[in-house]
């Protein structure tokens, strides 16, 4: 005879573990975000702000060392995005996270 207590914590057992997962993969991300100091510029390989950033120490023209999936601008004026000496269109304003949408950029004029 089977007893339908065992299903049943079979299930809440699967449960708590699926939202253990869920908690344990958010918290990276955050972490991944917290590399960029404030007064800075950061500049991510990854989505999320994963990766090792690059992080510019002044205001002006930069090339970017790498592709850059992600960006989170917490410095002191806003990042336009170029190819070449092209402007793509895009621009990241102060306090801006998130995908640059500006994939096929390879400078940035960061206007302090």
């Amino acid at each position: 005879m089977r007893r339908p207590g065992r299903k049943l914590a079979a299930v809440l057992v699967g449960m708590t573990l699926g939202a253990a997962g869920v908690v344990a993969t958010a918290a990276p991300a955050q972490a991944a975000w917290a590399s960029c100091p404030a007064d800075y510029s950061c500049f991510y390989p990854q989505s999320g702000g994963g990766g090792t950033p690059w992080k510019p120490s002044t205001c002006g023209w930069h090339n970017l060392p790498f592709q850059v999936i992600s960006v989170w601008n917490r410095g002191h004026g806003t990042i336009y995005w170029y190819n070449g000496s092209t402007y793509t269109g895009w621009s990241t304003p102060v306090g801006n996270q998130g995908s640059n949408g500006a994939l096929s950029a390879n400078r940035v004029n960061i206007a302090c």
